[in-house]
């Protein structure tokens, strides 16, 4: 592989220029290339299957998927206790009922729905097809139109767009609370409160304005439903950012504020004041939570302890080298800081707020709370009290924890992604280790990536499995990774009409001459060895986060694996700086 890419002449591309056809090509071959770029952008249409989204039933452990559609979609149930898996629906009987309501045959073959609700006691169900709403009973499969008086309190119990940013795209959404009677959401910068059943709506302030918001972005609703925790922004004196409209005769310019602190604002400007508050539903009040006096600092709302005791937060400093977990009480906004991660550089955890379940997780009653830390050199597991008081380190090592998968509080295990070996560091595998940090072992098997989801009960998870060579397959485990069966196999066989190839990995020393760095080479469907080629380097600029795709039909590498069929070889490698390696990485 070194010898190769010694022997490619190196191009490095401006701009979108290279999206022309190589002028090295024949006109024959401009043709069929660029017919499979845009075939290579639809990749992931000629992969059907091999992954599963469940839709947990009752007892925890039981749940029915989809697969098929839109064709000849099937609904599954598996019964993972009984290692079952048969058809939920006949689908002959329902396709009859439904012809003779719509007035003309549904196309396809399977069932014209992937998708429904149970109605109350499980004895029904309601689902969609061409826009209409219908209700069937189980037993006969008998099939009505939903009366408009459910479609209103269906429609109710959805959340409402309420709001839209610059471009006209919707981005605030209702919240809405975890009994599904109440929906946090913003209207003119103000916040509201509706209640689903009635649709009723309450307006909570009147202090909004262009450059004071309020945001139910993030907000956090305790378990109860009693009570929700929302942020207030103040962009005073923030540094705006100008909209310009070409449309018109004369260019138009609308100057709006900076949108994130993390993104836009440069360095030495000041962040948007951040403000967090508690609602008590039941009283209409808000109370202010206390964050500190510093003005410039980032907070993120986690959520509630279990028994609804405290909301939980982090500070963090503008710098990124101090990260604090919060606690504050609820009824009167007095906060205490629970935990401390100081670093000379960054905290490892901090540039993932919106992925935080993966590095901190609940544990029930007052046992307290799990938490990851890189603070010796690899990311690894702890456990805490809500004292802030260590309990037990979980794992150790020079193989990083890439993030926590589950608790299961009632078995006393915590399931966490790690590589296998440091010789394929970015190979995801699922493993568990009790709570007294012994007894670790790994639950999953084959190189690659092994993405987890458990049921509700802890008792079965499913692993989907894949890499850039083997087309997803979910398998259905036990807990402890004992195969129970194979749920689905993807089907491939549509990507004979690409000639595709597997991209190829490869491994090459850094800058340093002793590092290694993973990455991957895209080649055209009709790659010569013989032959010269220029080479892109693909590059994304943010050291946060691992770009190269390592699942098989990854949407980080489309672009790249298009762009190769025009006649180019590209590259992607994830340099120095990037995670998943170690703090010295």
């Amino acid at each position: 592989m070194h010898t190769t890419l010694q022997n490619l002449a190196f191009l490095f591309v401006l701009g979108l220029g290279f999206f022309a056809s190589p002028g090295f090509a024949q006109e024959a071959e401009q043709s069929e290339r660029e017919a499979m770029y845009y075939r290579y952008l639809e990749f992931a249409s000629y992969v059907k299957g091999g992954t599963v989204e469940p839709h947990w039933m009752a007892d925890g452990s039981s749940f029915w998927y989809a697969e098929g559609a839109p064709e000849n979609t099937v609904i599954w149930k598996v019964d993972p206790v009984a290692n079952t898996k048969a058809p939920m629906f006949e689908n002959v009987g329902i396709r009859k009922a439904l012809t003779k309501i719509l007035g003309h045959e549904i196309p396809g073959e399977g069932l014209p729905f992937k998708d429904f609700e149970f109605l109350e006691g499980q004895k029904g169900v309601s689902f969609s097809v061409e826009g209409q709403y219908f209700q069937m009973k189980l037993d006969t499969y008998e099939i009505t139109k939903t009366p408009a008086d459910l479609l209103k309190e269906k429609e109710n119990r959805v959340p409402k767009i309420v709001g839209y940013d610059a471009a006209g795209h919707p981005y605030i959404f209702e919240v809405p609370s975890p009994d599904g009677r109440w929906f946090a959401g913003i209207k003119n910068n103000d916040l509201w409160l509706r209640e689903a059943k009635e649709n009723s709506n309450d307006q909570l302030t009147t202090d909004g304005k262009d450059l004071v918001k309020w945001s139910v972005e993030g907000a956090k609703w305790s378990a109860d439903s009693t009570r929700f925790a929302l942020q207030k922004l103040n962009y005073n004196g923030v540094p705006m950012i100008p909209i310009v409209d070409w449309l018109g005769a004369m260019e138009e310019v609308d100057w709006v504020p900076v949108q994130s602190s993390f993104s836009r604002t440069k360095v030495g400007q000041p962040l948007p004041s951040i403000e967090l508050y508690i609602v008590d539903v039941a009283y209409r009040t808000l109370t202010q939570v206390d964050t500190g006096k510093e003005p410039d600092q980032h907070v993120h709302i986690i959520g509630w302890r279990n028994d609804g005791s405290e909301l939980l937060f982090l500070r963090a400093s503008r710098t990124l080298r101090k990260l604090e977990l919060m606690a504050a009480n609820p009824n009167t906004g007095v906060s205490r800081v629970l935990l401390i991660e100081t670093r000379e550089s960054f905290v490892y955890g901090i540039n993932l707020f919106f992925l935080f379940e993966s590095i901190f997780r609940h544990l029930d009653g007052n046992a307290g709370f799990i938490w990851m830390s890189e603070r010796d050199g690899w990311n690894h597991l702890y456990h805490y009290d809500f004292h802030g008081t260590l309990v037990n380190r979980l794992t150790e090592g020079k193989l990083p924890v890439g993030g926590i998968e589950g608790v299961d509080d009632k078995r006393s295990f915590v399931y966490f992604s790690r590589p296998e070996a440091r010789e394929r560091p970015y190979d995801k595998h699922l493993y568990r280790v009790s709570l007294t940090g012994k007894g670790m072992a790994q639950l999953t098997e084959g190189s690659g990536q092994h993405d987890i989801q458990f049921s509700p009960s802890m008792l079965f998870f499913l692993d989907t499995h894949s890499s850039l060579d083997i087309s997803p397959v979910t398998y259905l485990r036990r807990a402890d990774g004992t195969l129970v069966q194979t749920l689905t196999k993807a089907d491939v066989s549509a990507l004979e009409e690409l000639k595709w190839k597997p991209p190829e990995e490869f491994v090459v020393k850094a800058a340093d001459g002793k590092t290694n760095l993973y990455g991957i080479i895209y080649k055209p469907f009709d790659f010569d060895l013989n032959k010269k080629y220029p080479v892109i380097d693909s590059v994304y600029g943010c050291p946060h986060v691992n770009n190269v795709p390592r699942r098989f039909s990854d949407w980080r590498g489309l672009e790249e694996q298009a762009l190769a069929q025009l006649g180019f070889v590209v590259f992607k490698v994830d340099a120095r700086g990037t995670p998943k390696r170690g703090k010295d990485f």
